[in-house]
């Protein structure tokens, strides 16, 4: 089949048992998915960073949103990524999704200060926290 589709094979001879070779293997495809989920925490870590700095500092503007809203989308991708090529999720997985859920929130907090720092609200009277919740297409008004 590898032949019929351009490609070439080798069966080589390997010592060991066969406990060890897959315990090799895993731990192989472990060892490379931990240094990505390593930079991954790096990078989430930084989200965070940023997100406490701007907020220590009151920044709390749509465009600082809008530059947050756009990291968290990047990291959540990465680690999709990262995700689909770890066969053998271990504890460092659940560790990457519960730092991605930190974030989350993080920016769920900051987003809400931005809304209540620009004194937007819904028909409600209520903060709002994301254009067009109440239905209404971001940008428009309600019916007078």
């Amino acid at each position: 089949m590898v032949n019929g589709h351009g490609g070439s094979g080798f069966v080589l001879p390997v010592s060991g048992s066969q406990s060890e070779m897959d315990a090799a293997i895993v731990g192989r495809f472990r060892t490379d998915r931990g240094r990505e989920y390593d930079e991954f925490t790096e990078g989430c870590e930084a989200f965070l960073t940023e997100i406490n700095k701007e907020s220590r500092a009151g920044k709390f503007t749509f465009a600082e949103l809008e530059e947050r809203e756009q990291d968290l989308e990047k990291l959540a991708r990465w680690l999709a990524k990262i995700r689909k090529r770890d066969f053998f999720p271990d504890e460092r997985c659940l560790t990457a999704v519960g730092l991605m859920d930190r974030c989350r929130m993080a920016l769920e907090v900051f987003s809400a200060s931005v809304y209540e720092g620009e004194d937007v609200r819904d028909a409600a009277g209520d903060a709002a926290h994301l254009p067009g919740c109440d239905g209404r297409e971001a940008g428009t008004t309600p019916d007078r």
